[in-house]
């Protein structure tokens, strides 16, 4: 299982605020959380 960082819940609040760039943020956060498991 993968650890929720602070900047992971900012992201998911920006993500609330601004629902027009929900897409793409959340494909960010699946990318970055790619990365971090291959890495």
């Amino acid at each position: 299982m993968i650890n929720i960082t602070d900047s992971e819940i900012f992201t998911c609040t920006q993500i609330q605020t601004h629902r027009c760039e929900e897409r793409k943020k959340d494909a960010n956060l699946i990318m970055i959380r790619l990365m971090c498991v291959h890495a």
